[in-house]
């Protein structure tokens, strides 16, 4: 009998929690106002959103992504460089599907049996929540500003949504992830979706800078080469720059001159 009853209190207290978890993942999208959250089809994204023009009526926008974080922790770490002050532009630092910030916001759990696979479904409702943001802030350029993850995700928006963004800045990028898990002596999986697959669908009229670390033993430039090459064979503008020293932490890319050079021009009306 004890038994039978600490059974079917467990089970009302898992019924309790996973409740509990639906309503705080869910409930943020119902107040979504594309400034602090935003929904992306049937995800919930957190974000931080630095307006620091308002008499622009056709502001650019950028969409800050951050890498996968592997360590744990806040994700808001593009926070930082989303909030540096530019004439004419808006900047929104998004969190990625299950990534949390120190305000203890989070966006939905979604895990794919590993929160920082860069799936179809991810991919398709970043992109969502991005066009969301673009009629909101009435914008008239999107530019796109991933590290790690966050350009890989970036890299495929650009190919598999045509028009979302018309540039990137994609830093410490595995371009070819094929080639990275060969790299690494992994089997590459088919959900965690390949930039280089998108090559050929990115419109001609995109502006694509990648920048890596001469020192960069995770993403080393050898993975984001190839996706360079093609692009420019198929006359998209595009190059990628090496940062002398760096590893693949953001915050020595973001002090770059690289990194600065390379913002001011994808973000040119």
């Amino acid at each position: 009998m004890v038994i039978g009853r600490l059974t079917a209190i467990a089970t009302v207290i898992c019924l309790l929690f996973l409740t509990a978890s639906v309503v705080s993942s869910s409930a943020p999208c119902e107040k979504a106002d594309n400034l602090n959250w935003v929904s992306g089809k049937n995800l919930c994204f957190a974000i931080k959103t630095f307006v620091h023009d308002k008499e622009v009526s056709r502001p650019v926008l950028r969409v800050f992504l951050h890498g996968d974080n592997s360590r744990g922790g806040p994700s808001d770490y593009m926070y930082r460089y989303a909030s540096v002050y530019a004439p004419g532009v808006v900047s929104v630092a998004m969190l990625r599907p299950d990534h949390y910030d120190r305000e203890g916001r989070r966006s939905t759990p979604k895990t794919y049996g590993r929160r920082n696979w860069e799936t179809e479904e991810s991919i398709d409702a970043i992109a969502a929540a991005v066009r969301k943001l673009k009629i909101h802030h009435k914008a008239s350029r999107v530019v796109m500003i991933g590290h790690s993850g966050g350009s890989n995700i970036s890299a495929v928006m650009l190919g598999r949504h045509p028009g979302v963004a018309d540039a990137a800045l994609l830093a410490g990028c595995a371009c070819d992830k094929e080639a990275k898990k060969m790299m690494q002596g992994r089997t590459y999986r088919e959900e965690d979706v390949n930039p280089l697959d998108y090559v050929d669908k990115i419109p001609p009229n995109a502006k694509i800078i990648a920048i890596t670390g001469s020192r960069d033993s995770t993403n080393p430039a050898e993975l984001c080469r190839p996706y360079i090459r093609y692009l420019k064979e198929r006359g998209v503008s595009a190059r990628l720059d090496i940062v002398e020293g760096a590893k693949h932490g953001f915050r020595r890319l973001g002090r770059s001159i690289a990194y600065q050079v390379g913002l001011l021009e994808l973000s040119k009306q």
